[in-house]
């Protein structure tokens, strides 16, 4: 199916975000793969297929002008991205099979105040109580759609009587799921970051001459932040102020 001639500019932008997040995905399970124990005790060894799998079916969704199912799958990876850090971040070295036992409570439950507990140590103090309240909104909003609703309704009602039915969506429309992709995107890789050892991301973020990676999720406030985490890297001294005038200049969202 290809996309109408008006949704071409926004939905290069889905392609772009979606593909952020997959190079993101990618990197962060071959890097931490090169630890022996990565099969036995990371459960991103396990749930790696599980953050493919619902990425990956976003660009096709949105492609037809599917929409609502794309929101329910970015909220099953925040809350992946949740539970891995907390457990990870609780019991690295013990085994999977073990982590599943002793953690299924946590595991089980929809209730996502548990990410409270996970220390996001990358994350400038002050910014902390704001990333806690972006997780529980985008979170929360997601939410609307996992189970039928008077809201959800009411939206449907109002999209059709728009003539913005399935395949028939505005500029608009597509703008908005991509706004919110972006944003809930950007939690899930904020906790990711904090459920590997903390060189992951200074290798992501960081290059070999000190300059922060070319990645759409740079836009955003949280991974700028953690990218400043990383200023002390010597690579960085040299140009150190026109990194952060140009890091500064990037964020978006």
């Amino acid at each position: 199916m290809s996309i109408p001639e008006h949704l071409s500019n926004s939905y290069k932008r889905t392609i772009q975000i979606i593909d952020g997040f997959i190079k993101w995905l990618s990197f962060c399970v071959i890097v931490t793969g090169k630890n022996s124990k990565f099969k036995d005790n990371h459960l991103l060894y396990l749930l790696s297929d599980d953050y493919l799998e619902s990425i990956s079916i976003v660009p096709h969704l949105i492609e037809q002008g599917i929409h609502r199912p794309v929101i329910r799958e970015s909220r099953f990876i925040l809350e992946m991205s949740i539970k891995m850090a907390l457990i990870q971040q609780a019991e690295y070295k013990l085994p999977i099979d073990k982590k599943i036992n002793d953690f299924k409570n946590e595991l089980k439950s929809p209730n996502i105040s548990i990410m409270r507990k996970v220390d996001l140590f990358l994350l400038s103090e002050g910014l902390k109580d704001y990333f806690f309240e972006e997780t529980g909104r985008t979170f929360g909003y997601s939410s609307k759609y996992v189970h039928l609703s008077p809201d959800q309704i009411s939206k449907r009602a109002s999209l059709i009587q728009a003539g913005r039915s399935i395949a028939n969506e505005s500029e608009f429309d597509l703008n908005e799921i991509n706004d919110f992709l972006e944003r809930i995107l950007s939690c899930s890789i904020v906790f990711m970051m904090h459920s590997v050892p903390s060189y992951i991301a200074g290798d992501w973020l960081v290059e070999r001459d000190g300059s922060t990676i070319d990645w759409y999720f740079v836009g955003s406030r949280f991974i700028a932040d953690i990218d400043k985490y990383f200023d002390y890297k010597c690579e960085r001294q040299e140009k150190i102020n026109g990194i952060i005038d140009k890091r500064t200049k990037m964020i978006k969202f």
